[in-house]
């Protein structure tokens, strides 16, 4: 949870909220399975697999995260975004098949400015049960 709160802060505090698996899958209506993270498509919560520390942690909250904000990125480009955003913790599946890499993206201090900026819209949207 500190990882996380961590995270919220540095991107000016998306409102995003980290919930439970078995709660995920109660308001989404799908499962982490085999996944270190999973994010919900229809309101701002993500969902973390239990028992994954250091860097791996990190770079799937940036990952999650990334969903929400960039919407219509290409699934390589979140990943590397995480990956730069964490100082590592692994390369996609979709980045390592379309031979991707963090060096195609900006630096990081640029990278946070992008998140942050995206934070501002993302905060803006009004999220409607329905």
């Amino acid at each position: 949870m500190r990882t996380y709160l961590k995270i919220l802060e540095e991107l000016d505090w998306p409102s995003i909220f980290m919930i439970e698996s078995a709660q995920f899958e109660k308001v989404e209506g799908d499962s982490i399975k085999g996944n270190y993270g999973i994010s919900s498509v229809n309101m701002p919560v993500i969902t973390i697999k239990s028992g994954i520390r250091g860097k791996v942690l990190t770079n799937t909250i940036y990952h999650e995260i990334a969903h929400h904000l960039f919407p219509n990125k290409k699934h390589w480009w979140i990943e590397c975004a995480a990956e730069r955003l964490a100082g590592g913790g692994g390369r996609g599946y979709w980045s390592v098949k379309y031979n991707h890499t963090v060096d195609e993206l900006p630096t990081r201090s640029v990278l946070l400015e992008i998140f942050r900026k995206a934070t501002k819209r993302f905060n803006k949207k009004k999220f409607r049960l329905e």
